[in-house]
């Protein structure tokens, strides 16, 4: 497609690969022909519109978009679990909301109501915040170094080699308990041996990531041993050794003592922080912000009141004090179909798995696929009063809760990332229709494609990432958006460098001559406005731009 923009005797033509609106996609595979998704009917027209099609993931095809009132659009769009800096992915998505948004709005002029969450409560938070109080506590009652603090991080280690980085080893690859250190020579060099490294990746993506950590504790922990027979037990020595070996010593710290940590507000300033910074990454990268912004931790009395109606309504049970939808009883109901993006995910066990969080343990579920919409607080984690006992919100349930709560039993567009399609959004459209007794309560899904930085997947969890403050050093908010625009918005997006330098470069150059040009013209008209020549200069290019 190409889109030229005009002024009288001048033109620059700007390439498009493809419309935002008129894009389809091949089906992602060849398991997604054997499970088809169930019907989808387009809600009905209630004044003549012109047409307008957008590539709906209910459907994974092109399908007329009609709001079901008017020109008026209820948008929900997902927003970031607040724990971490910002990052590539978000500034993929959220940028990519944002143009798609005000396409909607600008363009085709449709009043768009748009609310985006804020998941301020959640494992992961939890997690990171009980991980860095623990750790700034020892750090604080560490006053030198010691042979005690030196074997205190060693035990840790062997126990992050044995756990962690052995989720990719092979039996035979394993070392055997106390004898790590010697081991690990050997396992070192293997690791060179990248068809090694590659069967090692695939028991365990992360296994990379774990075994550069363990590199660099037990180089901390060999500088620490040799400072400490040198007689150099000094503060700064020790709180070297700390912060070298944090990923792993946070992660011991956290297994002894996680249930040490009470006190509510922790997690709470974590996700605090992190918010603000999310918004202000936003606002360099002059992302319009929502017209209504909601908190997971404003609406716990709701989200109670929610699941005591889906449990009356015969779609979940209680548990050992967590409560669970029960997706098969949603799935064999009369008007109901559970997994309507992915039915073919239904089994994953790995995504059903990532879907509840690190924390969460379903040993009282009636299936795997039964996934938790209230869970029972353990200690060391925040909770609520509830009729099932103290216990704190379920992931999936919290958009359900916090989008009804504004737009009711129906919406005209959900978005978000495609990696939350299943289990989270089908999660959500099941609770929410098994809540409002209805068949539909999103009617277009609009997901971004996955984000790749030089050809490898970016992911938070692999520590594969560019924070938006380190891309905005290189790059200007002006050339991420071209660069996000150059790709097809609901297709994977390979940033790289050369992308950055070649096609993006050429793109806003070509744009900069255009406006200067305009600049000019206009500047050119304002001087001659008032002289005439005898012609009124209204011909058919003056036309076209008006009618």
């Amino acid at each position: 497609m190409i889109w030229r923009l005009r002024v009288p005797s001048v033109s620059f033509p700007i390439y498009h690969r493809r419309s935002f609106f008129t894009v389809s996609r091949i089906a992602d595979n060849k398991s997604t022909m054997s499970v088809q998704q169930p019907p989808w009917n387009i809600p009905d027209r209630t004044a003549p519109e012109p047409v307008l099609k957008i590539y709906n993931s209910l459907t994974r095809t092109k399908t007329e978009f009609v709001p079901r009132n008017g020109r008026y659009v209820k948008w929900y769009n997902c927003g970031p679990t607040v724990y971490d800096a910002s990052h590539m992915g978000h500034a993929r998505n959220y940028v990519t909301q944002d143009i798609l948004r005000r396409i909607m709005t600008d363009y085709f002029g449709y009043d768009v109501h748009f609310v985006m969450n804020i998941t301020d409560i959640d494992d992961k938070i939890i997690i990171r915040a009980r991980q860095n109080h623990l750790l700034e506590n020892f750090r604080k009652e560490t006053k030198s170094l010691s042979s005690e603090l030196i074997n205190h991080i060693l035990s840790a280690w062997r126990s992050h080699v044995q756990g962690k980085v052995g989720k990719g080893w092979s039996e035979s690859d394993r070392p055997t308990e106390g004898e790590e250190e010697s081991a690990w020579p050997r396992l070192t060099e293997r690791i060179q041996d990248n068809a090694w490294k590659q069967e090692c990746l695939k028991r365990d993506e992360k296994f990379d990531m774990y075994f550069s950590s363990a590199i660099r504790t037990l180089s901390a922990i060999h500088t620490a041993q040799s400072r400490l027979d040198n007689g150099q037990t000094g503060l700064d020595a020790a709180h070297q050794l700390i912060d070298e070996s944090r990923d792993i010593l946070a992660q011991s710290l956290d297994y002894q003592l996680s249930g040490t940590v009470t006190d509510p507000a922790i997690p709470r300033s974590l996700a605090a922080f992190w918010e603000g910074q999310f918004f202000k990454d936003m606002a360099r990268l002059k992302v319009r912000e929502p017209d209504i912004i909601t908190r997971v931790t404003e609406y716990v009395p709701e989200i109670v009141n929610f699941v005591e109606r889906i449990i009356h309504n015969g779609y979940a049970y209680e548990a050992e004090g967590s409560v669970y939808f029960d997706t098969k009883s949603f799935d064999n109901a009369e008007g109901h179909n559970y997994a309507k993006l992915e039915p073919w995910s239904k089994g994953n066990r790995e995504l059903l798995e990532d879907g509840e969080g690190a924390l969460s343990k379903q040993s009282g579920s009636r299936s795997a696929s039964d996934f938790a919409l209230w869970k029972a607080s353990k200690p060391g984690e925040p909770s609520w009063p509830s009729p099932w006992g103290s216990g704190r919100p379920g992931w999936h349930i919290e958009c359900s809760v916090m989008a009804s709560a504004i737009f009711g039993d129906n919406m005209d567009i959900h978005s978000g990332g495609i990696d939350l399609a299943f289990p989270h959004h089908d999660n959500e459209m099941a609770q929410s229709e098994a809540y409002h007794d209805c068949g539909s309560w999103v009617n277009y899904f609009i997901h971004t494609g996955h984000l790749h930085i030089e050809g490898l997947k970016m992911s938070k969890s692999l520590k594969n990432f560019i924070t938006i403050d380190e891309i905005l050093e290189r790059h200007s908010a002006r050339q991420l958006r071209l660069a996000f625009l150059t790709q097809l918005w609901n297709a994977k997006v390979d940033f790289s460098e050369s992308l950055m330098t070649g096609e993006v470069r050429g793109l806003e150059l070509t744009l900069n001559n255009f406006f200067t040009v305009v600049r000019a013209l206009v500047s050119q008209a304002r001087v001659d406005f008032t002289k005439s020549d005898g012609c009124h200069h209204y011909d058919t290019s003056e036309s076209d731009l008006t009618n």
